[in-house]
């Protein structure tokens, strides 16, 4: 897979976390894997298998649909979001 695709599923998903106020290491509980796996994955390293990344779509609300044509998900909202956490999550 192409790395800027991975890149941008990577923030989407931070970005969708974040707005959860859900933290790596609690995402990563709830899907089975360690917290490092999350890093990997927000950073562009890494995907899962796909049963894990449907069950991590569904918990964090990403719509399946929405990935198959990726918007820029760093913006405002995303700084904002960020910012509100101390970059935290």
């Amino acid at each position: 897979m192409n790395e800027l695709v991975k890149n941008l599923i990577g923030d989407k998903i931070k970005y969708a976390r974040c707005l959860a106020g859900i933290s790596k290491s609690q995402l990563a509980e709830r899907v089975g894997l360690f917290e490092e796996d999350i890093i990997r994955l927000e950073n562009g390293e890494y995907l899962p298998e796909l049963e894990v990344f449907l069950i991590i779509l569904k918990i964090l609300n990403i719509n399946e649909d929405s990935l198959s044509v990726i918007d820029d998900p760093i913006g405002e909202e995303s700084l904002e979001c960020r910012m509100e956490n101390n970059s935290t999550f």
